[in-house]
């Protein structure tokens, strides 16, 4: 048997502060990616936060493996 996982876009937004911190996630790309694969979700960070915030609220929430494909309206490639 076959399994698809159809994909879906969210859309996430994280406020600019002025204590920054962690985002909490390790990347994964190659030269010829298409974005880049979320690698590993850290249990603290800002993508901890904004999932909690998410999951709250019965939201999506991303995931270990999700693609980032976009960055600040621009199309994202794993060189960038």
């Amino acid at each position: 048997f076959l399994t698809f996982n159809r994909p879906r876009k969210i859309q996430v937004v994280v406020e600019e502060t002025h204590d920054i911190g962690d985002m909490g996630m390790t990347l994964a790309y190659t030269d010829k990616s298409v974005g880049v694969v979320i690698q590993e979700l850290n249990d603290s960070g800002r993508m901890a936060k904004w999932n909690t915030k998410r999951k709250n609220h019965g939201h999506d929430a991303i995931e270990v493996m999700d693609r980032i494909i976009e960055f600040d309206g621009e199309a994202y490639c794993g060189t960038d």
